[in-house]
């Protein structure tokens, strides 16, 4: 946000300074031919007037001493010509004898013209006392200071002067105004990250010295008033489904005892006594894996911490999945690295990975396991993660789709997963090559 707003303060700056550059340098090249017109003006009018320059009785040769006397120290740099009823020059001096005679032979009362580096001024007087006769005076001025350039070397260090007096000024301004919203916007980082982690968010504290009635100070107030609502849905939400579970434990347990106490009775066929268990004990399972999610949730930093061999521990939950299952998994152990963490936890966790590797990729497929230093990479062969799912890591009966297929499992797989990845600030990463590959950073100290 602040680089942006220093490239606008940029643009701008630059736009004022470029427009004030041109604008002063035309009022510069206005104001000095102003100037230049009135010097020659004051001349022709001091010569007009003198009565030494009585051209009947002047001698010619004499008039440059005359006009030196009459006009002083205001002579330098000017011309002065005379010119007969035909037009012809009767008397110049030495600077006119330099000057094009094509360009000063121009009618109109001011003459204008350049050469190679020099401004010309010139105006013509008809003299009313001698008929025929022109009386012509200017001046003659370099070109650079008659029409000044509009990026000078002074021009250049005006605008890099104005681009660094605002820009400072914008850096200790945007300093003080910009603070606030610098650390509302770390506070919503960490918010973020919180919400990923599913722990309560904290009320943003601002110390800024902000009026009341200040929009930003309104809109902390609104925000920390939503920080406290989620806080108190997310405790609620929590606290009822975990409620629920529990509630529906004993019942659920009343029911099978039934159910086996109808079958000991014969009212029910073995058949039938099978197919209810087996729903009962389906309820159950996921009853208690929610509740054993629901706890890790809501436990605080891992306690009973054990060093485990990875490669020891996937071995034993290859084993424990069956032998048809065996056939499928390929395990590759480059080095078996030792992680410290609940058994549980750890074991949880790559049961979750293969089960489900194992359901979402095709039969005749294998899945691989490989163990490196600090890393566990999963990959199969099945149609990848989807997006939907993605987006919703972490969350409770979260399940993907299979083609043609009914939907496995109860979606509390990657659930556990991302919770104890979470807990145990392990770094959980999802790609897609040709296959689906799952890989578990370790951090690198434990070894």
């Amino acid at each position: 946000m602040r680089l942006r707003f220093f490239l606008i303060i940029l643009v701008v700056l630059s736009v004022v300074a470029g427009v004030s550059i041109v604008a002063h340098s035309y009022y510069l090249k206005t104001e000095r031919h102003k100037f230049i017109d009135q010097q020659v003006r004051e001349a022709a009018s001091v010569l007009v007037d003198s009565e030494k320059l009585e051209l009947r009785k002047i001698d010619f040769q004499k008039i440059d001493e005359l006009i030196s006397k009459e006009l002083g120290e205001s002579r330098i740099g000017k011309f002065f010509i005379i010119r007969d009823q035909n037009d012809e020059i009767v008397f110049e001096n030495v600077i006119a004898k330099v000057l094009p005679k094509a360009e000063l032979n121009k009618k109109g009362q001011w003459i204008s013209f350049y050469t190679k580096d020099k401004y010309v001024r010139a105006l013509n007087l008809m003299l009313p006392k001698f008929p025929g006769t022109t009386l012509q005076v200017g001046l003659i001025l370099d070109k650079k200071i008659a029409n000044p350039g509009l990026f000078s070397k002074n021009s250049w260090i005006i605008i890099s002067l104005i681009l660094f007096i605002g820009l400072t000024f914008s850096w200790l301004l945007t300093s003080y105004l910009l603070a606030p919203i610098k650390k509302l916007e770390l506070f919503l980082a960490r918010a973020s990250s919180k919400i990923k982690k599913q722990e309560e968010l904290e009320l943003f504290k601002n110390n800024a010295n902000i009026s009341s009635n200040d929009e930003f100070h309104r809109m902390i107030i609104s925000l920390n008033l939503l920080i406290e609502r989620i806080n108190k849905n997310y405790k609620i939400s929590r606290l009822w489904a975990y409620q629920m579970a529990h509630e529906l434990k004993t019942p659920l347990s009343i029911l099978t005892l039934e159910i086996e106490q109808m079958q000991k009775n014969a009212k029910i066929s073995t058949q039938e006594f099978a197919a209810l268990n087996l729903e009962c004990k389906k309820i159950s399972d996921v009853m208690s894996s929610f509740l054993g999610w629901a706890e890790l949730e809501n436990s605080g930093t891992p306690s009973s911490l054990f060093a485990n061999k990875l490669g020891a521990m996937a071995q034993e939950a290859i084993t424990r999945l069956g032998k048809d299952n065996n056939d499928r998994i390929i395990l590759v152990i480059k080095q078996d690295p030792i992680i410290i963490a609940n058994t549980q936890h750890l074991d949880q966790l790559i049961i979750n990975l293969i089960t489900n590797s194992l359901n979402y990729s095709p039969k005749s497929t294998q899945v691989k396991i490989e163990i490196d230093t600090n890393k566990l990479i999963i990959s199969d062969k099945g149609e990848g993660i989807s997006q939907k799912v993605l987006h919703r890591l972490g969350d409770p009966f979260n399940k993907g789709e299979i083609k043609n297929r009914k939907s496995i499992g109860h979606g509390l797989g990657l659930a556990w997963v991302n919770s104890i990845c979470l807990r145990y600030d392990w770094k959980l990463i999802f790609t897609y090559n040709a296959g689906t590959v799952v890989t578990i950073e370790f951090p690198s100290n434990e070894k």
